[in-house]
């Protein structure tokens, strides 16, 4: 599937469709039944839910699951890995790590670039040679879905802005999430690195566990 084509289908995801798809990135592998459990959907609209997910490439249907009752097996579900990835970009003072996940949340490959030239055409330059890199050891990352940057710093009264320690202060200068957008071709999203580390958390970490953390 294409680049565009990939982009066109999770920009129309529903609300439902991608509630569904946040369980089973949780979950791992449910059945349809229970994908339409605690959401006020019936059971055949969930599975039509499904099944348009399938259709265009994000989930799959692996060996059926027998019931611990009566009745047919029930088909498992879950994220399709190969439908695609996305870049993960931390720039810290001291370095820049880089990191391919899949639509799971599988972490594919991660790599630590020095702190060498903090102008703006060296920070890129180097990130742009590290991503293709990264895309060499992986075998088959799918489509790029999106690129995530945590940085350190807050932002200003204008969001396209961040105000970095002083080692970054180039990247300071301009509004970087469109700058990175332009240069890599990719929808960018950004957040500092504390706000980014809490989410990470909460997706991939004990938020899998917890629903709140004190």
């Amino acid at each position: 599937m294409s680049r565009r084509r990939v982009a066109a289908a999770l920009a129309s995801a529903s609300q439902p469709e991608r509630q569904r798809a946040d369980r089973l990135r949780v979950a791992g592998v449910l059945t349809r039944a229970q994908l339409s459990r605690g959401t006020g959907l019936t059971v055949q609209t969930a599975v039509r839910l499904i099944e348009d997910l399938q259709a265009r490439g994000m989930v799959q249907m692996g060996e059926a699951v027998a019931r611990s009752g009566r009745g047919k097996p029930a088909m498992a579900v879950s994220l399709n890995p190969g439908y695609g990835h996305t870049l993960g970009i931390s720039i810290a003072t001291d370095a820049r790590t880089l990191a391919l996940a899949d639509l799971s949340g599988s972490v594919l490959a991660v790599s630590e670039v020095a702190l060498t030239d903090d102008t703006l055409c060296g920070v890129l330059t180097r990130l742009q040679a590290a991503d293709a890199t990264l895309l060499a050891c992986v075998d088959a990352a799918g489509t790029r879905l999106g690129i995530g940057v945590a940085m350190s710093g807050f932002f200003t009264g204008d969001d396209a802005f961040i105000n970095p320690p002083e080692p970054l202060r180039a990247l300071g200068r301009i509004a970087l999430c469109s700058w990175l957008a332009e240069a890599f071709g990719q929808p960018v999203r950004m957040d500092n690195d504390g706000s980014v580390a809490a989410a990470g958390e909460a997706m991939l970490s004990v938020g899998q566990r917890h629903r709140d953390v004190a």
